[in-house]
Parts: structure tokens; sequence; C-alpha cells
């Protein structure tokens, strides 16, 4: 599928946000591809509002996202603040994709206390919304994304694959507390522990979402405390990123347990070096390819699951480069 550039949102400049598309029909955008129209017989417009551009998961989501909607033949928008995360500019776009009459809003609309009242006004205007790896409580047509709680438990046993019976002093690495899904994945971590008296948890870390925090931060922690020996990441540019580099620059690939997150092509080398054991993959491409054809199948009159779980792949140097060439990744370190 053609990329196409990014370009600055003219309507919401202020707000700064910018706008990867596949498709056109918005201010400021190129050409868009020609294609048919769904079963309905219309033509649709489809703002996917994003917490960011690029990094290992979203640019997946944007992926798949773009490619259903150049299967359908609809105009479709990834847009994104210029601050990743800001739940404020995120709000701003979901508001020019309802004055610009899109047909529908998708994407990680994280805060319910910012995104009921735009969702119950998207309604009002006869808008579909369905959320992608958050939950709303039910506010929104339809979710599609990681189970929190079935992530905590694949962490733990794959740790606990990892680990045996040697000993081991585990740090759960995230970005930081953004709402209540990342407590649920990391209760059901510690939950499913329980009963493995080898494995002690340290408790929660966080890094900003900065490799460089992420790598300070385990330094100091090793160096405090020498019986950690293992770290599960929770987030790719900081955690993923940041620990692999560190686990590499101190020489510990054979002494640290390491789980990382999503299937970057950088992810996926530290995978293949041994910087990382392995890394879980969300399948964020499913989540923007499947949540297009969930609206389609609601347009064409059939029913839809209000929360669908997307799953996650682990995968180890054993897979790491046909799982990247499958994601257009190339992996080009050698398996250690």
């Amino acid at each position: 599928m053609r990329k196409l550039g990014m370009i600055m949102l003219a309507g919401v400049m202020a707000a700064g946000v910018v706008m990867a598309g596949c498709n056109s029909a918005a201010p400021s955008s190129e050409t868009a591809a020609s294609g048919g129209a769904s079963a309905s017989g219309e033509k649709k417009t489809i703002y996917f509002v994003s917490l960011k551009v690029g990094g290992a998961a979203w640019s997946q989501a944007q992926q798949g996202f773009e490619d259903a909607c150049k299967e359908l033949g609809w105009d479709g928008y990834y847009v994104a603040p210029t601050t990743a995360n800001d739940s404020s500019q995120m709000a701003n776009l979901c508001e020019t994709a309802m004055t610009s009459q899109a047909d529908a809003i998708l994407g990680p609309l994280f805060d319910k206390d910012v995104f009921t009242d735009i969702i119950n006004r998207a309604h009002e205007q006869g808008m579909l919304v369905g959320t992608t790896n958050t939950y709303l409580d039910g506010i929104e047509d339809f979710n599609i994304g990681t189970d929190q709680k079935n992530m905590g438990v694949t962490q733990a046993e794959t740790l606990i694959d990892l680990v045996g019976d040697k000993p081991c002093k585990v740090v759960w690495m995230n970005q930081n507390i953004s709402g209540t899904t990342v407590l649920e994945t990391y209760d059901a971590f510690c939950e499913t522990l329980k009963g493995h008296d080898n494995i002690v948890i340290h408790g929660i870390e966080f890094d900003d979402n900065n490799p460089t925090t992420a790598a300070d931060k385990m330094n100091n922690l090793w160096k405090a405390d020498p019986q950690i020996n293992a770290v599960i990441c929770n987030d790719s540019t900081g955690a993923s990123m940041g620990v692999a580099n560190f686990i590499e620059e101190n020489g510990l690939q054979d002494e640290f347990y390491s789980v990382g997150i999503d299937a970057s092509a950088d992810i996926l080398n530290y995978v293949m070096t041994g910087a990382l054991d392995c890394t879980l993959d969300q399948n964020f491409y499913r989540m923007g390819y499947e949540s297009v054809y969930m609206l389609k199948d609601i347009w064409d009159g059939k029913e839809v699951e209000k929360k669908v779980d997307s799953g996650m792949n682990r995968v180890t140097a054993d897979t790491a480069v046909e799982y990247g060439a499958a994601r257009g990744y190339e992996v080009t370190a050698s398996q250690k």
C-alpha cells in the first residue's frame, strides 16, 4: 500500500496534531485511492484517532487500518496528537471528525472523562465509534484490543517458562499509570505467579515511555539489588528498547530474563541477540484492520461482538525473522 507523508491537519493546527492518510476528502490531503463501496452501497469516511504516529505498536495499527480502508475503497485518515497520549488533542481530532461529517471514529480513546461526551454527541450525529486497545465500559459501539487480564497472565506464564525452578526477582516496567487497565494487567500478573515461590516480584517501575529512562532505572535497580534478574516490559518504546539496551551493554544476556512487548524490527533484533528472551506481540495490525471490518458489519446489518480480544503472540529467536517478514520488517541480527 502506498504510504503518504505526514501532513498538518489544517482545521486543528492550534491543537498540534499530525495526520497520515491513505485516502482523501479532508483538508490538505492527497487524492483518494480509487475503490468500491461498502455492501450497504455507500463509500465511508473513517477517522482513526490514535495516541501517536509511529512506534512498534501503533504503526502496525495504522497499516492494518489503511489496508482495510483501501480494500473497501473507503476514505481513511489516521490522525494523532503531536504530543503522544495527549487526550485533549485527541478530543480535538474527534471534534474535527464530527465537523467533517465522517461516518465513524476509531482509536484508543482511553479517558472516559474526556471522551464520554464526544462519543454521545457522535452517536447523536449518526456516527459509529469503536475503541482499539482501550475499553470505556461499553459506551462505544464495540471494542477490539488486548484483553488486559489475559496479558498479565501471559506475561507471568512466559516468565514461569523461562525461569523454571531457578531463583528470580522480577521488575514489571510500564510507562506510567494511565488508567485502570495497567493495574488490571499487573494484578493478573501477580495473581498468576502465586505458588511459584522461587519468583519474587520487585514491583512496578515507570519509564515515561523513554528508553534512556528505562535503561538508567534498570541499571540503578540492578546495582542496588543484585538479586534482580528479570524484567517484564509493558511498553515498547521505553521498556522493551531500554531494558534490552541495558542488558546488552552490561553483557547480561545469560543472566537476565527479559520479556519484551510488541514487535518492531528493533525489538525483534534484540530478541535475536538475546537481549530479550522473547517479546509478546499484541496484534496491533489486527486491531486496525478488523476494526474497519467491524464497522462494515454493523452498516451491513450484522451483529458484532461488543468486546473482542485481539490476542497475543510470543515471538522467540526461532520465529523472529519469519514473524518480522510477515509484517514488513527486515530482521538483520544473527541469532545468539
